[in-house]
């Protein structure tokens, strides 16, 4: 379970296909995982037991991990008005290059 502000919500997480993702950083290895956001109902106002099959807050959330560093490179999300996504734009320390940045 997650605590955000005053709402609990059980997440739920599958691993999906393993292969390579291309991002603005680079092409990497890369393991998918499924993730499933549920609020959580709890029968009695106590925070225990009840229902972690409750309102789904996303209708789908997909997050792209390198398995080895387990740094996220790619996350898709689809909410109520259409979806949204992120990538890793660069690697290496603050103030680095994306891959195929020439610039100064």
């Amino acid at each position: 379970r997650v605590l955000c502000g005053d709402k609990l919500y059980t997440v739920l997480v599958s691993k999906g296909e393993s292969g390579t993702v291309e991002v603005p950083a680079g092409t990497f290895s890369a393991v998918a995982y499924d993730l499933s956001i549920r609020e959580f109902e709890d029968d009695d106002g106590d925070g225990e037991g009840g229902s972690p099959e409750g309102t789904q807050k996303y209708r789908g959330a997909r997050i792209w991990v390198e398995p080895e560093s387990r740094i996220p490179l790619r996350m898709e999300a689809q909410i109520l008005l259409g979806s949204v996504y992120a990538v890793l734009a660069r690697t290496g320390p603050e103030g680095g290059r994306a891959a195929g940045d020439t610039g100064p």
